[in-house]
C-alpha cells in the first residue's frame, strides 16, 4: 500500500503520518516500520530524520558501456 503512493509522487518527502492519512488512517508506526524496510532494501530514501520524512527511491537508468 506505501509503495504505490511513494511511486506516484516521487517528489514528495512523505512522513509516516502523512501516509497514514492517505491509506485510510492505517497505522503510522507500521507505516513507519514498512519505510523502514524499504529504505532497508533501497526502495525508498529517507530524507529527514526529525521529521522522519521518506521519498522513493529514483533509480536512474544504466548507462550503456
Amino acid at each position: 500500500m506505501v509503495a504505490p503512493v511513494l511511486e506516484a509522487h516521487p517528489d514528495i518527502e512523505y512522513t509516516p503520518t502523512m501516509l497514514s492519512h492517505l491509506l485510510d488512517g492505517r497505522s503510522a508506526g507500521a507505516i513507519h516500520n514498512v519505510l523502514e524496510k524499504m529504505v532497508a532494501s533501497g526502495a525508498a530514501v529517507r530524507t529527514s530524520d526529525k521529521p522522519k520524512r521518506y521519498r522513493h527511491a529514483v533509480v536512474e537508468a544504466s548507462k550503456p558501456a
